[in-house]
């Protein structure tokens, strides 16, 4: 999804969408590294957004008002990605945790030689 607004007002707001759009893909190629990279370069643009929110909301700019919207659904789609992430890794450490609770009880009955 390609915007382009030549409002200068819309530079920040812009910016952030780009990212969460890249931060999207990232997280649908799981290349996790990459999206913390670009999250982190991705805050202080959003810090500065909100800092100056009333600026960007209070003349009811349309297209600034499109552009952070499509930054609270980019964000929400992320963090959907990131909670089954975060899902499929607590199932993978559950099972490591029972394969080694499993290692560690045959190793007990070895010792006590059955």
């Amino acid at each position: 999804m390609a915007v382009s607004y030549n409002n200068e007002h819309c530079n920040l707001p812009l910016q952030a969408l780009q990212l969460s759009q890249e931060m999207i893909k990232m997280a649908e190629q799981n290349n996790w590294d990459g999206l913390i990279h670009h999250h982190l370069c991705y805050l202080p643009i959003i810090e500065e957004i909100l800092v100056n929110i009333k600026d960007y909301t209070h003349h009811g700019d349309e297209p600034v008002i499109n552009l952070l919207q499509m930054l609270c659904d980019n964000e929400k789609y992320i963090t959907k990605l990131l909670n089954i992430r975060m899902f499929e890794i607590s199932k993978i450490v559950s099972h490591m945790r029972n394969n080694k609770n499993a290692s560690n009880a045959y190793a007990s009955q070895m010792r006590r030689g059955f």
